[in-house]
């Protein structure tokens, strides 16, 4: 499952942001999940576990919950 706009390397926060969410949120996401990712910038296949685990994110709508 690869995502249309994929680019070479992603932050922590340009993801959460993919999905609506605060860094501090994402970093819940992922110890929850059990996800040990390297500090630094996320290659493709370090995106593609948090892709496979949490699916694509919707786009950016912010009434997605409500």
């Amino acid at each position: 499952m690869k995502p249309n706009n994929f680019q070479p390397v992603k932050t922590r926060k340009q993801i959460a942001a993919e999905y609506s969410i605060s860094e501090r949120t994402f970093r819940r996401w992922l110890i929850k999940a059990e996800i040990t990712l390297p500090n630094r910038m996320l290659a493709p296949n370090e995106q593609q576990v948090i892709y496979d685990k949490f699916g694509l994110p919707v786009s950016n709508n912010r009434n997605f919950f409500r």
